[in-house]
């Protein structure tokens, strides 16, 4: 989720910047992804301050968007044999 602050104009495009900079360096390390918009509207809702909340996402900021990220079943590349905690898979950016 890349949210940005709710007072800066430039929110919206610094935030627009930085998913297509996650999706380059998805490509790059042969991950696939995929940019979902369709879940900001959910996301600054009312009903999301929790999930806000959960993931860092500061009261005075708005989700400008989502990235889901995996790898292709049938990909060369394999998934790391890694196992991470939610807590630590959340990168938070001020």
């Amino acid at each position: 989720v890349v949210s940005g602050d709710k007072n800066n104009k430039w929110s919206e495009s610094n935030c627009g910047a930085a998913i297509q900079n996650i999706l380059l360096a998805a490509n790059d390390l042969g991950i696939d992804s995929c940019w979902v918009g369709m879940a900001n509207q959910f996301l600054n809702s009312d009903k999301a301050k929790n999930i806000r909340d959960e993931i860092g996402v500061p009261d005075d900021y708005f989700v400008v968007g989502s990235v889901a990220l995996g790898y292709r079943k049938d990909s060369e590349i394999k998934m790391p044999d890694k196992h991470f905690s939610e807590k630590n898979s959340i990168v938070n950016i001020y």
